[in-house]
């Protein structure tokens, strides 16, 4: 039996209210939902929160399992950008994007 993996990628707001963030995170979900996952790969959306320059902030992370490297990639990049389609149609201004990583 393959051992998973699992990536995760997050995504930093500034000036974004809970709201807006809660409204962006069912947006990607359900447009997710429509990317055909190969099998045995699940993603997963998490609402969080960070800290910088002395503030408290919202952030996205988005977590793909899978068996191998490729297929994590694949489907991260697909959620990666429909996260950036969605960012620009609802005019939500994004700090940063985390890079690839498998955790």
């Amino acid at each position: 039996m393959a051992t998973s993996k699992v990536s995760r990628r997050e995504c930093f707001f500034i000036k974004v209210s809970d709201r807006k963030v809660d409204y962006l995170m069912e947006k990607i979900k359900s447009a997710i939902s429509e990317i055909a996952l190969p099998p045995r790969c699940k993603i997963g959306i998490y609402r969080d929160v960070y800290s910088c320059c002395g503030g408290g902030y919202k952030s996205l992370v988005i977590e793909v399992t899978g068996s191998s490297e490729e297929e994590i990639k694949e489907v991260d990049l697909k959620a990666m950008a429909k996260l950036i389609e969605i960012c620009e149609k609802e005019n939500i201004e994004f700090h940063a994007l985390m890079p690839f990583e498998i955790i």
